[in-house]
């Protein structure tokens, strides 16, 4: 019987920590996914410098891009990205950056983290 406890256990863990895993988007810890829009798992770009740290992740979705700013608009303040323009954020001495585009029917978000200037 407990052997049955412990693999319910882990099951329930482990589907519940790849679910967790899947709303953010990849590389950056605290800044949610929109809605339905998915990690795009081959646009990963990281290397740290003495400066910090160098980071770009990109979404895909079917979403219209106007939705997905006004949603990112709100929330990253909540989180403590001060907004320096429509789509610069800065946040300790980090800059975050996000580009907004359309390619085909899909809907992609780009977010760049660079050390401040």
């Amino acid at each position: 019987m407990s052997i049955v406890k412990f693999f319910l256990f882990f099951y329930l863990f482990f589907f519940n920590f790849l679910l967790s895993q899947e709303n953010f988007v990849n590389g950056f810890e605290d800044i949610p996914i929109y809605k339905n829009m998915q990690n795009n798992l081959d646009s990963l770009i990281l290397f740290d410098t003495i400066h910090g740290r160098y980071l770009s992740f990109e979404i895909i979705g079917k979403e219209e891009i106007e939705d997905v700013r006004k949603f990112y608009l709100e929330v990253l303040p909540n989180l403590g990205w001060r907004k320096k323009n429509e789509n610069t954020f800065l946040r300790g001495s980090e800059i975050l950056e996000i580009d907004y585009s359309k390619a085909e029917n899909d809907t992609r978000i780009t977010f760049s983290i660079s050390p401040k200037k």
